[in-house]
């Protein structure tokens, strides 16, 4: 059986839907089925079920809101992670745990691989960071994936922030200075499920730190204009372009998360996903 928590969040309802293309079974668990940050109740949940993986997409991922709520932030991304990691680690589970691009600082002018020094700028990005060194130094059996940029029809994501601004402005105003890569859940969603059934089915997998996005890398201005333009077929409705400093939000941005991929796709034997595709499967 597997356990997927966070399952009312963007990605979770997304496993839920694909999942069903899978012969696997799953148990999707949100917050208030399952509180991942109370050890009795996880190691109650695990031996009663019969948890052989753990999908653990459960995160305070609010960017700005992390930055006053720093207690609860660490509690969701650190605390609870540190809970599910021990309880694996006793019960010989294997933990599939969904990181981000914001460990790193945003200063590489290059793409960012798996062996890149990690260094977040913000409290979300260090929530991240602390769980997955933890998950690092205290597990053998484990798969992170660290992924962002990501959009669904589902929860509050850039492709929300799009159909909200619109509905109340006739412009949009989009950031040109940070880059990064797009990221369908769906796409996501697929390839953790496909994880889950290698590991099931050769109960063995090249443990370790992924990076999972779709392509090519852009800027947020470019990635919303071909989605108004091309998606939505709105021709006339004007597109800024601003600086994310002039939005003086509470948290800082890191400038550059492109990610190279390079190792998942040889690992796993996938093609590169395109986000302008993803778009129109919305």
């Amino acid at each position: 059986m597997i356990l997927v928590t966070g399952a009312g969040g963007q990605l979770g309802t997304e496993i839920l839907k694909q999942s069903k293309k899978f012969t696997l079974k799953y148990i999707f668990a949100d917050k208030k089925k399952l509180d991942i940050s109370d050890q009795n109740k996880i190691k109650s949940y695990i031996k009663k079920n019969k948890i052989k993986i753990i999908i653990n997409t459960a995160a305070f991922t609010k960017v700005d809101l992390s930055e006053k709520k720093k207690k609860l932030c660490m509690n969701i991304n650190y605390n609870s992670v540190k809970n599910i990691v021990n309880i694996c680690k006793k019960n010989n589970i294997l933990l599939i745990q969904i990181s981000t691009d914001y460990v790193f600082n945003g200063k590489s002018i290059n793409s960012y691989t798996e062996r890149f020094k990690e260094n977040p700028i913000n409290l979300y990005g260090l929530s991240k960071f602390y769980a997955d060194r933890f998950i690092t130094k205290n597990l053998d059996k484990y798969i992170i994936i660290r992924s962002g940029w990501i959009f669904s029809k589902n929860s509050n994501n850039f492709i929300n922030f799009i159909k909200t601004n619109i509905e109340e402005q006739k412009k949009m105003n989009l950031i040109h200075n940070q880059f990064g890569n797009p990221t369908s859940a769906r796409s996501l969603s697929l390839i953790i499920l496909k994880f889950s059934e290698k590991y099931l089915d050769e109960n063995f997998l090249k443990y370790g730190i992924y990076n999972f996005c779709n392509f090519p890398s852009t800027n947020w201005y470019n990635f919303g204009k071909f989605y108004i333009r091309n998606v939505l077929k709105l021709k006339n409705l004007k597109i800024n372009k601003i600086s994310w400093i002039k939005l003086n939000l509470q948290a800082k941005r890191p400038l550059n998360t492109k990610l190279n991929c390079n190792k998942i796709t040889k690992y796993l034997k996938i093609k590169k996903i395109y986000w302008k595709d993803e778009l129109f499967k919305l």
